[in-house]
Order: C-alpha cells, then structure tokens, then sequence
C-alpha cells in the first residue's frame, strides 16, 4: 500500500486535468482505488514476473495479496452477490470475474452450474 501513497505536486493537488484548474483540492488515492491499483497492477505484475523468471515466491506473493485485499466492488460481483455468490476476498472477486468474463459473457449458460441452477 505504501508504494502507492505518494504525495502530490501542487500542481495536481488543483487540477484533474492539464490545463483545467479543478474547484477544489484533488484528494490522494483513497484506500479502495489504492487496493484496486493492487488487484489490478501489482499482482498480475508479480505473477508474470513469477512465471517469466521460474520464481514460484512471487507468483505465491501475488496469491497472497490477493487473499488479502478486499473484494473489489463492481457491477459484476455485484451481480454475483445477487445470485447468492460470497466473494470474501479479492481473490475470488477475480476469479468471479473471470468465469463472467469467460462463460456468462459467451452464453455459456447450459455448460455452468451457476447458469444451469438460475435458469431452472
């Protein structure tokens, strides 16, 4: 969380923009945007890394943030906790992610469990 606590210029404290003076003073990242940066950035970046250079730790490293980060809140988990999903972690926020990406998204339905069990 550290390397993404980062003091702003001045310059950014006023604006969003170049070139366009916001009205009031630009907040630092928040927690949430700093754990989505984590979920988003960081890991896949510590796993390929892991797999480029065969050092299993930080393919580990990234499994374990993962693990301990917060879901991420979004339309789609949203629809997964609709249907009754518990995502208690970014790591399965992001796998939650992938199979609607990979077979909801596809109209996978009748080869889904989840699929099978809504449309019954």
């Amino acid at each position: 969380e550290n390397l993404f606590k980062i003091e702003q210029s001045p310059y950014w404290k006023l604006h969003y923009n170049f070139d366009k003076k916001s009205k009031k003073e630009v907040p630092n990242l928040g927690k949430s945007s700093v754990n989505v940066l984590i979920i988003n950035v960081l890991t896949p970046i510590l796993w390929a890394y892991g797999q480029t250079k065969k050092q299993n730790q930080f393919e580990q490293k990234a499994i374990h943030l993962l693990q301990n980060l917060p879901k991420e809140v979004n339309k789609i988990t949203k629809i997964w906790n609709s249907v009754g999903m518990y995502l208690p972690n970014a790591y399965f926020s992001q796998a939650a992610l992938e199979w609607y990406n990979e077979s909801c998204k596809a109209k996978k339905c009748l080869q889904c469990e989840v699929g099978k069990s809504i449309l019954k």
